[in-house]
């Protein structure tokens, strides 16, 4: 009966431990943003995805050199 206690003791304790919320490693919550931001970093990615889509338009693929069809089966 005192080892049953002394266990339930025991984890009682590691428990408390383990389930403290301060801790020396917590890391800060993000500040806020406002709306303000949120609405220029969508506008920047829009503009950026706009961009990569025009170039994807644009730009051929590069030429293919005799040493990367040697190997090529074909049907």
């Amino acid at each position: 009966m005192k080892r049953r206690a002394g266990l339930i003791l025991l984890a009682a304790l590691a428990l408390s431990a383990c389930s403290r919320s301060e801790t020396s490693d917590d890391v800060p919550p993000l500040p806020e943003q406002p709306a303000e931001t949120g609405k220029a970093l969508m506008t920047e990615a829009e503009r950026a995805a706009g961009n990569a889509a025009a170039r994807a338009e644009t730009e051929t693929p590069p030429a293919r050199s005799a040493t990367e069809t040697v190997n090529e089966e074909t049907p």
